[in-house]
């Protein structure tokens, strides 16, 4: 789960008017599965997903750490993730990030020549792994054909294809074209987080669902470290 730095508002019109596109409702035996209780089966698999030699959050803890004990740790950890989903249980602590800045040059002099990374805690980032795992297999009765990006099966070569496939077409049946290409600039950074809860409620998530998923969000800062110093928390 990436964590986002400058939320841009958005009115309730803006939202109204953007939903207004057309939506495709969820079906809905999808609910009632988001809503069951996480096996141990699809929680090892989350567990070994997690990639190996990544920095931890402030707590410290690796994916490497639940991989190498999962034997001893696998029914206290299903019992820890299973409260955490469906409980008002995760803590300001758990949901806190530091954010790291990466040079994306030797020699960087300006702030736009360094990616800022947020590192989170290895269980905050195991939770969302288990909702996406849930979600996607959903994602192609609500998204439509158009969209390729975490879909399962496609890929960004998929739509690559699609419009060099278009543009033959255009040039063998002599037809008009116009493809217009949109690159947002930090756009997941940036969208307002009204939008996504709003997008949820249209799409026909369950409110427990979706007061999940701010559970996720809300409280959630991070400090940023420095060449070994950290800065006071984000305001909320």
């Amino acid at each position: 789960m990436r964590r986002k730095y400058n939320e841009i508002p958005c009115s309730t019109n803006d939202i109204k008017e953007m939903l207004s596109c057309g939506i495709n409702e969820l079906p809905p035996e999808a609910n009632n599965i988001l809503e069951n209780h996480i096996n141990l089966e699809e929680l090892h698999q989350a567990v070994m997903a997690g990639k190996a030699r990544k920095a931890p959050g402030c707590d410290g803890i690796s994916s490497e750490f639940f991989q190498g004990t999962w034997d001893v740790i696998k029914h206290d950890m299903h019992d820890i993730l299973n409260t955490m989903y469906f409980e008002d249980t995760l803590t300001d602590t758990q949901k806190r990030g530091v954010i790291v800045c990466i040079p994306k040059t030797p020699h960087p002099t300006t702030l736009n020549e360094y990616r800022p990374l947020t590192l989170l805690n290895t269980d905050y980032k195991l939770l969302a792994r288990l909702i996406s795992n849930r979600l996607r297999p959903w994602l192609n009765h609500i998204l439509r054909g158009s969209h390729y990006c975490g879909r399962q099966g496609y890929t960004i070569f998929d739509a690559v294809a699609t419009v060099r496939d278009v543009i033959a077409h255009a040039n063998t049946t002599q037809s008009s074209l116009c493809i217009v290409t949109t690159d947002f600039q930090e756009a997941f950074d940036n969208i307002s987080h009204s939008y996504l809860y709003a997008t949820l409620q249209a799409h026909g998530f369950s409110k427990d669902f979706q007061a999940r998923i701010k559970r996720m969000y809300d409280n959630a800062r991070s400090t940023v470290q420095i060449n070994g110093f950290t800065s006071p928390l984000s305001r909320s």
